[in-house]
C-alpha cells in the first residue's frame, strides 16, 4: 500500500480542504459544504486520471495498433517524435478538462497557456540566448496574469 503523502489524493485533498481550514473552518461543520468539498476532490482526481490514461491510450494506439499497422513503411522514429504519438496523446487528453468545474478550467488555462505557446516555438530559437527571446517569454507569462 502506498503512503498517503505520495498518493494523488493527497494533493487534491490539500487543494480543496486547506483553503477551507485556513479561511473558514466552520464550513466543515456544514454537511452540504463537506459534500461539495468531497465532490471537488473526486472531480479533480478523476480529471487527473482521465488526463493521464487518455494520453497513454492514444500513444499506445498510434504507436502499436492503428497507424503502425496501417502504414508499416513509416519508421518508428517518426512515431516517437513530436508529430507522432505525442501529438495524438496531447490532442486526446485535452478533452478531459471538461470533467473539472468552470472556475478550475479557467485557472488551468492560465497555467497551461504560456507552456503551450512555448511548446510551439522552435527549441533552437529559444536556446539562442538572444534578448528578444527573453523579452517575448516574459511578455507571454505576464499577459496570462492579466484579468479582465
Amino acid at each position: 500500500m502506498t503512503d498517503f503523502r505520495q498518493s494523488p489524493w493527497s494533493s487534491d485533498f490539500q487543494v480543496h480542504v486547506l483553503p477551507i481550514l485556513i479561511r473558514r473552518p466552520q464550513r466543515l461543520l456544514n454537511f452540504r459544504s463537506i459534500l461539495d468539498t468531497l465532490l471537488g476532490i473526486l472531480r479533480s482526481a478523476s480529471f487527473l486520471s482521465a488526463f493521464v490514461s487518455s494520453f497513454w491510450a492514444a500513444v499506445c494506439l498510434v504507436r502499436t495498433l492503428v497507424v503502425a499497422r496501417a502504414v508499416p513503411e513509416i519508421s518508428h522514429d517518426f512515431y516517437d517524435g513530436p508529430f507522432g504519438c505525442v501529438l495524438a496523446g496531447c490532442m486526446v487528453c485535452g478533452s478531459s478538462i471538461w470533467i473539472e468545474s468552470g472556475r478550475r478550467r479557467g485557472e488551468m488555462a492560465l497555467y497551461v497557456l504560456p507552456r503551450a505557446i512555448r511548446a510551439c516555438l522552435p527549441d533552437r530559437w529559444l536556446r539562442s540566448g538572444r534578448k528578444n527571446v527573453y523579452a517575448i517569454e516574459q511578455l507571454v507569462f505576464s499577459c496570462t496574469g492579466i484579468e479582465r
